[in-house]
C-alpha cells in the first residue's frame, strides 16, 4: 500500500510539473547517494531542547572555490520549501522539502516531536506522534539507505541519535536530562 501511495504521489508530481518520471525518481534517491547533512539535539540546563540541521547536498560532486561552498548545495537551495500541514486552520506539522523531493527529512509536530534525518556512509555499501512511539518506529522500519536520525521529544530527557544500516538498529544514543549534544 505505501510504495504504492509514493508510486502514485511521484507520477503525480513529475505529471503535473512536467519532468520525465525517470529524472524526479533519480532525485529522490539521490539523497541516499551524496550528501552529507548535519543534525543535532541539544538540551539547555532548563530543560529546553533545541534541535538544528543542515542541508549540504553535494558530497564528492563538486567544491565550488570561488564561494567556498558545496556546487550542487547552491543550485538546490532555491527549491527549499516550508511547508505547514494545517487542521481546522491551525498548524498541526510542519516540514522542510526540496521541491519535487516526496519524503520529509526535517519535520516538526509543534510542542511534541522534531525529527531529521540524515544520511550515513557504511562500508558494505548499502546506500508523528509521541516520542517513545516515533523512536521506536524508526528503530524498526525498513529503510532504503543507512541513515542516522536524530529525534527530539517536547520533555527533558526527550531527546536521541537512532543510528541505522537498512534493516536493523546500530546504536541508540539516548539523552540523559543532562546539557548533551549529539553531532
Amino acid at each position: 500500500m505505501q510504495s504504492t501511495a509514493i508510486c502514485d504521489k511521484t507520477k503525480g508530481i513529475a505529471t503535473a510539473a512536467d519532468i520525465p518520471l525517470g529524472k524526479l525518481v533519480l532525485f529522490n534517491v539521490f539523497y541516499e547517494i551524496f550528501t552529507l547533512c548535519t543534525s543535532i539535539i541539544a538540551e539547555a540546563p532548563n530543560g529546553t531542547l533545541y534541535h538544528a540541521r543542515n542541508l549540504d547536498f553535494g558530497l564528492f560532486i563538486g567544491w565550488d572555490t570561488d564561494n567556498d561552498k558545496w556546487a550542487l548545495t547552491e543550485k538546490l537551495r532555491p527549491l527549499i520549501i516550508n511547508v505547514d500541514y494545517q487542521s481546522g486552520g491551525k498548524t498541526v506539522a510542519r516540514a522542510v522539502y526540496f521541491t519535487g523531493y516526496i519524503d520529509v527529512l526535517t519535520g516538526v509536530k509543534p510542542v511534541m516531536l522534531t525529527l531529521s534525518m540524515n544520511e550515513r556512509f557504511q562500508l558494505d555499501g548499502e546506500q508523528f506522534f509521541i516520542y517513545k512511539a516515533a523512536r521506536n518506529s524508526i528503530m524498526t522500519e525498513e529503510l532504503l539507505a543507512p541513515s542516522y536520525f536524530i529525534l527530539g521529544g517536547n520533555s527533558s530527557g526527550q531527546g536521541c541519535v537512532i543510528t541505522r544500516p537498512r534493516e536493523t538498529m546500530d546504536n541508540l544514543e539516548e539523552s540523559s536530562g543532562t546539557v548533551q549534544c549529539f553531532l
